[in-house]
């Protein structure tokens, strides 16, 4: 019984007892499914191991093909999400997106683009958008990377955000960095910095192992690659700070 289902191309291992509304398409697409419901599987060995997992959308060869119990996952492209097994909530976009992902719990991982979130192991809530934003992430955590190779050097390192062509691209630190970064190469070459807000493109390019710096402004650039505790308005070329109030500014 497996009302309402579409198997193409299928050479079930498992009883398909009672699942329902799945649909499968391509050699080995859902070969194992025994009671999930609602499962779209369309490539070769599209979720080929899963049995009670549910509400699952996998669409590419070998997407997904790891998953057993787990929900609620998409995964569309070559090997996307091909590690995870039991657990849900993942959306895996794009060429070997989120291709290594096995965490153990819930992830809610949002990888799109081509290798992006490629390596993330047992990482949790990232969002990883273009290509190879945030592809040497393993264990870190609740990262934010939208641009191409966006955070692209970070392993371990938790609650980052870059956004923008190449920002944060060379950064790895250790424990939580909190850099924030957003602008063309934004933070470039930050690498063990921490704590550091980043705003405009180029700016913040040449610092390194600062912490605690807020530059912002296009070319807004800190005195030094070692610099901490520091503000920076703009680059070398402003000659003027406006308020446009009553209020007076201190210093």
């Amino acid at each position: 019984n497996f009302t309402g289902s579409l198997l193409v191309g299928h050479s079930t291992t498992g009883g398909v007892s009672s699942a329902l509304n799945n649909t499968g398409v391509g050699i080995g697409a859902l070969d194992a499914l025994t009671t999930g419901d609602n499962n779209i599987a369309i490539g070769q060995n599209a979720g080929t191991l899963i049995n009670s997992g549910a509400e699952n959308v996998l669409i590419g060869q070998a997407s997904g093909d790891a998953l057993t119990t787990g929900n609620y996952n998409v995964a569309v492209g070559h090997e996307t999400l091909s590690n995870e097994d039991t657990n849900s909530g993942n959306v895996a976009v794009g060429h070997l997106a989120l291709r290594a992902l096995n965490a153990g719990a819930d992830a809610y991982n949002v990888a799109v683009g081509y290798f992006a979130g490629l390596n993330v192991t047992t990482g949790v809530r990232n969002t990883l958008i273009g290509a190879e934003a945030g592809d040497a992430l393993t264990t870190g955590i609740y990262n934010v990377a939208v641009g191409y190779a966006a955070l692209s050097t970070e392993d371990d390192s938790g609650f980052n955000t870059a956004i923008g062509y190449g920002a944060l691209r060379s950064q790895n630190a250790s424990g939580n960095g909190n850099n924030v970064a957003v602008g063309k190469d934004a933070g470039v070459n930050v690498t063990t910095g921490i704590n550091n807000t980043i705003i405009g493109a180029l700016a913040g390019d040449a610092l390194q192992t600062g912490s605690n710096n807020t530059l912002i402004g296009k070319n807004a650039a800190a005195s030094a690659v070692d610099v901490s505790n520091e503000i920076t308005f703009g680059d070398s070329n402003i000659t003027n700070v406006r308020i446009p109030s009553d209020s007076t500014l201190k210093i």
